[in-house]
């Protein structure tokens, strides 16, 4: 006998969560006309198809709403949110530069938990390879955050570590992604102008290679090799030795942000 199966338990909560997030910032009406107003609680099909949003938060634009819900619902969907900013091709201005705020700065992981990360990437205890490993990260982002370390031979490096569980995050939220995407391209007369199955499908490559540290780790030895011999250009070593999908050992080069540089103005010049 054939069966269909529909989505596990964790992704229906999730599919919930999404709905409502969205519902909150006003976007009840999309949610109606996408066919999802079933995964909302009881007390919110009540309210349905009420705004969820009073006094000041109403009278925010609908591109700053739009960035709002990105924010709120995680990592997957706010580096999506970032991936259309990029499409200017599709996007009214006022989208593009919304979307372009959204910021991928997360609190860093508990204690412990970078630690315990990397031990298990590289399948030994952290003083097997490290004599120094700073506590606190330099900087966190939604799928990985880098810490400033030293290596048993001496060698300063930064250490990125990939979140825990974010791998499987993601590839949950982009199932849900695509399925939304189908739903718009089913019920939404004009979603076919702007493919929205296939932007899911290039950012989805996009993300999961991001999540890949070693295919980063393989780019930079990439261009290192290509600009060994321009004495203007200097990219960080990669220890293989300490490297894997999930961790990412570099050399240390302290340095300042491209957008720091550029807002220091034209006569800044920092040493090479």
């Amino acid at each position: 006998m054939r069966t269909t199966t529909g989505p596990a338990p964790r992704q229906i909560r999730r599919l919930r969560e999404i709905v409502t997030i969205f519902v909150r910032y006003g976007f009840a009406d999309v949610v109606g006309r996408l066919r999802l107003a079933s995964y909302l609680t009881l007390g919110r099909r009540l309210l349905f198809p009420g705004r969820g949003l009073e006094g000041e938060e109403g009278t925010l634009t609908s591109p700053h709403r739009l960035r709002l819900a990105l924010q709120d619902l995680g990592p997957t969907f706010i580096k999506f949110g970032q991936a259309l900013s990029l499409r200017a091709d599709i996007l009214a201005p006022e989208y593009v530069a919304e979307l372009a705020r959204l910021q991928d700065e997360v609190p860093p992981l508990g204690a412990g938990q970078a630690e315990a990360a990397i031990e298990a990437e590289l399948g030994a205890p952290l003083k097997h390879f490290f004599t120094r490993f700073d506590q606190v990260p330099l900087a966190a982002a939604s799928i990985a955050q880098v810490h400033r370390a030293a290596l048993v031979g001496g060698e300063e490096v930064a250490v990125k570590v990939r979140r825990p569980d974010i791998a499987a995050i993601i590839e949950s939220d982009l199932a849900i992604l695509g399925q939304i995407a189908r739903l718009a391209e089913r019920y939404l007369s004009d979603a076919e102008l702007y493919r929205p199955s296939g932007l899911v499908e290039e950012f989805a490559r996009s993300i999961r290679r991001e999540l890949d540290l070693a295919r980063e780790g393989r780019t930079i030895d990439r261009f290192r090799q290509n600009f060994a011999a321009d004495p203007t250009v200097r990219l960080p070593k990669v220890y293989w030795s300490h490297t894997t999908s999930g961790v990412l050992t570099l050399e240390y080069m302290p340095g300042i942000k491209v957008s720091d540089a550029m807002s220091a103005g034209p006569g800044f010049d920092p040493p090479l």
